[in-house]
């Protein structure tokens, strides 16, 4: 389930780095790891 995850990380890498913001590498792996938290949220609510 997690290895689903990964193009997503490197997706918001990418996204991240064009905004011209502070610590892009962090920011993409929260917002990862808060993506991964909702859609497990989700699939245990729904099972």
């Amino acid at each position: 389930m997690l290895r689903g995850f990964v193009p997503l990380r490197r997706l918001l890498e990418r996204v991240v780095a064009d905004l011209d913001v502070p610590n892009p590498k962090f920011r993409a792996e929260l917002a990862a790891s808060h993506m991964t938290g909702i859609a497990l949220l989700r699939y245990l609510t729904e099972a």
